[in-house]
């Protein structure tokens, strides 16, 4: 199976991304690095650079690699920075979810990891 992880570079996303390889999947990581780090990215995932508010960008990546499933794990966390910050954290938790799920269903992919 092809999975596609959002914030593989991330805790979690990395974490996962050495589980699906691990398993025998096939990774794509989508991360755009801002909380991520490249370095925590297995070596066998494919790596793509991008924000998932890039539509042009994210509808490409589907179309490349034509995911079976999708790991959404590309939220920010902070609790306290989301009190600082409300508007940056509703773009990338909501909005860049939004855009995402649209990707998702423009591309007919039926299973999906929320986190």
């Amino acid at each position: 199976m092809k999975i596609f992880v959002t914030g593989g570079a991330g805790y979690i996303g990395s974490a996962a991304t050495a589980h699906f390889l691990q398993a025998g999947h096939q990774v794509i990581v989508y991360d755009s690095l801002v909380k991520g780090h490249r370095a925590a990215v297995p070596a066998d995932a494919t790596f793509i650079e991008a924000d998932l508010s890039d539509s042009a960008a994210l509808g490409a990546a589907f179309a490349a690699h034509q995911p079976d499933a999708v790991a959404h794990f590309a939220a920010f966390i902070e609790a306290g920075e989301s009190m600082r910050d409300p508007g940056a954290f509703f773009q990338n938790n909501v909005a860049n979810s939004v855009n995402l799920l649209n990707t998702i269903m423009a591309h007919n992919v039926e299973r999906i990891v929320l986190s």
